[in-house]
């Protein structure tokens, strides 16, 4: 090369950096005007960013530590580990190098602060709150976990130079959220080797011949080897270990149940996980305002959960799989002992008419009354039941007060547009089995005195009067209004813990993870990303 041509070529580099640093020069330590945040309005964090700047006085965060920005870059590149989605936080920015990218305009370093900025805010906010909240068809809560401290939150990290401390600090401390993480590692692990395949368990042997269930054991983190030489006894024990992780019966045999647990492919294990993961974040906000009572379908089982930790718990019935109990999020506020039970109408029409047309008497041997459109009871005998049909039945029927209602004696009222609520049962035997899905959309509870008593309070004596005269025929219901009312979620998730924190996978009976999975895939999770 020419020397002059060298020597201007290196002039107008030397130039060019010295602009940029002097442009940078001019940047660092002055505000960002209220005109300069007013340009991206449009963004989603638009809000947050505003309070985060506001906070520190309107200095540019980022520009000038390189540290920083690492430390944030080695942050984001976690996401997955933690069960959130990479390509959320503006990986193609990140990719083009952001601490060596020529700036050369002011514009160009306000908005290179300024995404760094909403990228920590929208990956710091999900490891708090969780990326999506749970699914629910009715939201009579309406919570969403808050966001106005986070801004101001991570402007004292940012200035302390803190990340790390400050990401540590906003998750969850429950040893079930540290052992669906090291779960999800250990998913993700085996998911990444070279050649994976989910192993397919066809022979119900259990022994060291049966490889198929040998891989399957290491793939779900139950063993570290193929145990090619263990003994029968051994492989047994660690099939038992993998049925106690999927809630079933611990008897080392590959039943039918076992055996479409070993098959449910690892992807869709980490799925469950990860959303799993971000419920319970969601979940460990609301449960900082109070008490709070969790119903999960998928586990049928609920748990009341105060000050972190779990109160207590019972075994539910839930809706058969084409009579499903929906999901919602609502607030219990009465107790109703001895409940009338109100068919509804559905059940009324398709499932007891034709046993009324048989048989006049099943009203009475089932404890029946029929009531006209005003509310009042009519005598069976006076109706024409072959005239009415699902599409003209004018009566309600009722089932009065005993030890056959099929509420039981207890009821527990809270408000949903489903007409579902919690009850007792008369049918105790139902709770024995493992999976628990026989009713129409209302929720059978195993100890719904004990939950009676805990939202009663002072007026538990009520409650205890109720157990002492045991179920009374033709007793007129009794409402009591609770002491405190009681928030409800009842959610779908497949993955689920024990009081001690040890993670339980259950069957997806309601299909609802395929159908999350279907979601997610078509819409993902951009409407959080404006502009990347």
């Amino acid at each position: 090369m020419d020397r002059k041509l060298f020597r201007s070529s290196c002039q107008c580099r030397i130039g060019g950096l010295l602009f940029s640093l002097l442009l940078f020069l001019s940047c660092f330590g002055q505000q960002v005007s209220t005109q300069e945040l007013e340009k991206y309005r449009s963004w989603p964090r638009y809000a947050l960013l505003v309070r985060f700047y506001t906070a520190s006085n309107r200095q540019l965060a980022w520009l000038g530590k390189p540290a920083l920005q690492n430390s944030l870059r080695q942050i984001l590149q976690t996401a997955s580990a933690l069960g959130l989605d990479e390509t959320d936080y503006q990986p193609a920015f990140f990719q083009t190098g952001t601490d060596h990218r020529p700036l050369k305009t002011r514009t160009d370093s306000v908005e290179t602060d300024l995404r760094f900025t909403d990228a920590a805010l929208h990956f710091f906010s999900d490891v708090k709150n969780g990326n999506r909240p749970p699914a629910f068809r009715y939201d009579g809560l309406r919570y969403a976990p808050g966001t106005e401290k986070l801004a101001e939150e991570l402007g004292l990290a940012v200035a302390n130079a803190s990340l790390s401390n400050f990401m540590a600090s906003i998750q969850p401390v429950q040893p079930a959220y540290t052992n669906a993480l090291m779960q999800l590692a250990t998913f993700q692990q085996a998911a990444a080797a070279d050649g994976f395949n989910d192993a397919k368990v066809i022979s119900t042997k259990v022994d060291s011949t049966n490889r198929s269930l040998l891989r399957r054991l290491v793939q779900l983190g139950i063993t570290e080897n193929g145990m090619s030489s263990a003994t029968k006894m051994e492989v047994s024990q660690n099939l038992k270990l993998a049925q106690r992780q999927f809630d079933l019966q611990e008897d080392g045999k590959i039943g039918s149940a076992t055996l479409a647990a070993l098959n449910v492919p690892l992807r869709q294990r980490i799925q469950a996980l990860r959303i799993f993961i971000n419920t319970l974040r969601w979940l460990d906000q609301l449960e900082k305002s109070g008490p709070v009572l969790v119903l999960n379908l998928a586990a049928t089982r609920f748990f009341l959960y105060e000050n972190g930790k779990i109160l207590f718990e019972s075994k539910v019935i839930a809706g058969k799989k084409s009579t499903p109990s929906p999901t919602l999020t609502s607030t219990i506020t009465e107790v109703i002992l001895y409940p009338y039970w109100m068919v509804p109408s559905k059940i009324a029409t398709k499932e007891m008419l034709p046993r009324i047309r048989r048989n006049i008497g099943y009203l009475e041997e089932g404890n029946y009354q029929v009531l006209n459109r005003s509310g009042h009871a009519v005598n069976p005998y006076s109706i024409n039941w072959w005239a009415l049909s699902r599409g003209y039945f004018p009566y309600v029927i009722r089932q009065s007060t005993g030890c056959d209602n099929a509420l039981g004696i207890v009821k527990f009222n809270f408000s949903n547009p489903f007409t579902v609520y919690l009850h007792d049962t008369p049918t105790k035997t139902l709770f024995s089995s493992d999976r628990r899905y026989y009713s129409h959309g209302c929720m059978r509870i195993e100890k719904p005195i004990e939950l009676a008593r805990y939202l009663l309070g002072f007026n538990r004596i009520a409650i205890d009067t109720l157990t002492a005269k045991g179920c009374l025929e033709h007793q007129s219901p009794l409402p009591v209004p609770v002491q405190k009312r009681l928030p409800l979620v009842v959610l779908y998730s497949t993955v689920w813990y024990t009081a001690n924190g040890d993670l339980r996978f259950y069957e997806d009976v309601y299909g609802k993870l395929n159908d999350r999975l279907t979601a997610e895939a078509l819409v993902g999770n951009n409407q959080f990303a404006v502009g990347w």
